[in-house]
């Protein structure tokens, strides 16, 4: 019987301490990991890092998601809201679209891609109705031209040409 306890507490005192040293691990692996997140955006130059927002905002950036302080933030003579919707077949196609090829954005457009789900306000302030629509602001945030269903990069580049 007294066997018995001291196996019960020992065995209880090897898996208290595995829990322990566990816990101090992932605390000391979670410390390294925002350290060198910090080291990252100083090295990179970014200009701001907002976590919430998920994106890194930095100078030469021409397609990233869409917060109120990036599209303020954002200095380029066109600012294109593309409102996407991770569900829409023909949103994702004009994201993988314009992801690769980043470089054929010229240096004074940017584009903003903005949740279609989620940016409730911001679709009632530029009147948007449905998923995939680009809308094109002028210095002001004002809208300066609408469009709906464009499917490739070299279309939309085209479209705001014109």
């Amino acid at each position: 019987m007294k066997k018995t306890i001291f196996f019960v507490v020992l065995f209880a005192i090897v898996i208290g301490s595995g829990l322990l040293i566990s816990r101090s691990s992932n605390s000391d692996t979670n410390n390294s990991n925002s350290s060198s997140v910090e080291t990252n955006s100083v090295e990179t130059g970014a200009a701001s890092v907002s976590t919430t927002d998920n994106l890194i905002a930095s100078e030469g950036d021409q397609y990233v998601d869409y917060s109120a302080s990036t599209l303020s933030s954002i200095d380029k003579e066109k600012r294109i809201l593309f409102f996407k919707a991770d569900w829409c077949p023909s949103c994702n196609a004009l994201d993988r679209d314009i992801e690769s090829n980043l470089s054929s954005i010229p240096e004074n457009v940017a584009i903003l891609k903005a949740d279609y789900d989620s940016e409730t306000e911001l679709k009632k302030k530029y009147k948007v109705a449905s998923q995939h629509t680009l809308v094109v602001l002028d210095e002001n945030e004002e809208e300066v031209e609408k469009w709906s269903g464009i499917l490739t990069l070299d279309d939309l580049l085209t479209a705001t040409k014109s």
